[in-house]
C-alpha cells in the first residue's frame, strides 16, 4: 500500500520531532556552533585566516546535521536508543572500510 505524500502532516512531523528532542538538539547545537562562532571571532580581522573560519563553519554544520539524521533514524521505532555521544560518534567519518 502506498501512503500519499501530505506537506502539513509532514511539517507536522517535522516539527513534533524537534520538539520532542529538543533536550538533546539544542545543547549539542550551542556548544558546536559556539565554536564556530569563537573561531570566526578570531580570523575575523585577517582575511588569509577567513578560510579556517568558513572550513570550521562547513564541518560542525555537517556535522550537526549528520547528527540530527541519526538522532531521527534512531527514533524511528518509537524510542531514542543513541546517547549524544553515540550519535555524535555516528556523524563522524569512519575508517572501516
Amino acid at each position: 500500500m502506498e501512503r500519499k505524500l501530505d506537506v502539513g502532516s509532514t511539517l507536522n512531523e517535522v516539527f513534533d520531532t524537534y520538539r520532542d528532542q529538543a533536550g538533546v538538539l539544542l545543547p549539542v547545537a550551542f556548544w558546536l556552533f559556539l565554536v564556530v562562532a569563537i573561531v570566526n571571532g578570531l580570523t575575523a580581522d585577517n582575511f588569509s585566516l577567513f578560510w579556517v573560519g568558513l572550513i570550521v563553519s562547513l564541518a560542525v554544520g555537517t556535522l550537526y546535521q549528520g547528527m540530527v539524521v541519526n538522532l531521527v533514524s534512531d527514533i524511528q521505532d518509537g524510542r531514542r536508543d543513541a546517547s549524544v555521544g553515540d550519535l555524535m560518534r555516528s556523524a563522524l567519518p569512519s575508517s572501516h572500510p
